[in-house]
């Protein structure tokens, strides 16, 4: 994952007193880090961690409580 930082850069200059509009194309390349990958990984293990623990048992037992079956449902394959 490459990401691309085209900058324009445009300067006005007078030669023997005309004016001269000159224009350089800056091309940087950032590869992103290691450390922010990892971090961005972690926290957002975290974050469903936290997020999950307590919304899956709250949703099943708001199945259990409006519905009389299991809240896993389970079907035979035949």
């Amino acid at each position: 994952m490459f990401i691309k930082n085209i900058t324009y850069l445009v300067s006005m200059e007078h030669i023997f007193s005309l004016p001269s509009v000159t224009s350089r194309i800056n091309a940087t390349v950032a590869q992103p880090s290691f450390l922010k990958r990892a971090f961005d990984i972690v926290f957002a293990s975290l974050v469903l961690l936290f997020l999950l623990s307590w919304l899956v048992p709250l949703i099943a037992l708001i199945i259990k409580i409006d519905s009389r079956g299991p809240v896993f449902f389970k079907q035979l394959r035949t």
